[in-house]
């Protein structure tokens, strides 16, 4: 089953990832990219059939299409982007993240055994079952049916996932990690700025980026510009 969700995955040239203007200048200033524990998705079903296990994932889509629903959802509209960058390695060695107590903890992916990616299936019966079997004294997990199984209600978002499992225990109280990122993330990134964005705001982001250093970077308008209200 682990084949079928990764190589749907890496038939994907191109990923896309819809944010807002505040998460892409942390993304550009700090060279690293948001997992979410399962606990903080959209999705609340998701925490709910997954409270055996702990996992973080950063939430992709392969549509290459601009979709409406997405930019309202996960771009807070005005003030949101589309990061685009090709379907290659583009993560670092490390991440880190912070305890309750507000501690950094910095660690080697390779110490939780790395990133997993696979296209999420969307199936209610599926989505509905617990991936986890036994008891607490030996409980075994289907991680991939974990981690990429969803209702039907949101298979509009043509999801992928980045996702962490972390069955070594080594993340303590954390609610999202850090993950570096490689330079080839970001000489290869291409930005498409929200269709509902003001033109002063696409003339700051621009020059914001230029100011990092990011001279590869590609940015552009939507494809929607003057076309949706």
């Amino acid at each position: 089953m682990e084949n079928n969700f990764r190589t749907q995955f890496e038939r994907h040239v191109h990923l896309y990832h819809y944010t807002t203007l505040e998460s892409l200048m942390f993304i550009l200033v700090n060279k690293v990219l948001k997992f979410n524990k399962v606990d903080n998705f959209n999705d609340l079903s998701e925490s709910t059939r997954n409270e055996h296990a702990k996992f973080f994932a950063s939430c992709l889509t392969y549509s290459k299409e601009e979709s409406i629903p997405l930019w309202h959802i996960y771009a807070n509209k005005e003030n949101g982007v589309r990061i685009g960058f090709p379907n290659i390695n583009v993560f670092g060695e490390d991440f880190y993240f912070y305890n309750d107590d507000e501690s950094k903890n910095t660690e080697r992916l390779s110490k939780i055994g790395g990133i997993l990616c696979g296209q999420v299936e969307y199936d209610d019966d599926l989505a509905s079952k617990s991936p986890s079997v036994g008891t607490y004294g030996f409980r075994a997990t289907q991680v991939y049916h974990m981690a990429c199984q969803k209702r039907e209600v949101w298979s509009y978002e043509k999801e992928l996932r980045y996702f962490i499992v972390d069955d070594a225990n080594v993340i303590k109280d954390a609610k999202c990690l850090y993950i570096s990122m490689n330079e080839d993330f970001f000489n290869k990134m291409e930005i498409i700025l929200s269709p509902y964005m003001a033109d002063y705001k696409k003339a700051i982001i621009k020059e914001a980026i230029k100011n990092l250093g990011y001279e590869n970077i590609k940015v552009d308008h939507s494809e929607l510009n003057e076309t949706i209200r």
